[in-house]
């Protein structure tokens, strides 16, 4: 792997981890960690660190933000979230697309178990306040999920 390929999987695990964060935080993703997302993989692909023809990469990206905001229009998907996954969803070609979505799945589904089981231990207050909020930071899943299928994109 190229010194590139190396800085710019670095940046976007950071990125990534950022929005994690802020996600934990305040249960919403800033649109500038998906922008930023996107503006490095332009600059990873313009560098030859990210492998497959540019359209089968926009076309997950499309695909991936399309799915997103409908979603997001059924509430069962924060917009942030579908940003989030779309930016990060450009990174793979079409045929890496299920590396991700798999990876990104695995890490909800512990996600949701770690949620559950805390709702568990929590007093009933507390635990009826969070089953009414009924929101869990699902951008922790999608960096862990892609933080996990991004070494498979670079070169």
């Amino acid at each position: 792997m190229s010194h590139a390929a190396i800085a710019c999987q670095i940046l976007a695990c950071a990125l990534l981890v950022g929005a994690a964060f802020q996600d934990l935080r305040t249960r919403s993703i800033a649109n500038g960690w998906s922008v930023a997302l996107l503006v490095l993989f332009a600059v990873a692909y313009a560098l030859g660190v990210i492998a497959g023809p540019l359209v089968s990469h926009l076309l997950h990206f499309a695909l991936a933000l399309s799915v997103g905001m409908i979603l997001f229009a059924l509430r069962w998907f924060g917009g942030g979230d579908a940003k989030l996954y779309a930016a990060i969803a450009l990174w793979f070609s079409l045929g890496n697309s299920l590396y991700l979505f798999v990876s990104v799945a695995l890490a909800g589904l512990v996600l949701a178990v770690a949620h559950l089981l805390i709702r568990m231990v929590q007093s009933k207050e507390t635990r009826a306040r969070a089953i009414r909020e009924g929101k869990i930071a699902y951008g922790v899943a999608i960096a862990a999920g892609a933080i996990a299928a991004l070494p498979r994109v670079m070169l």
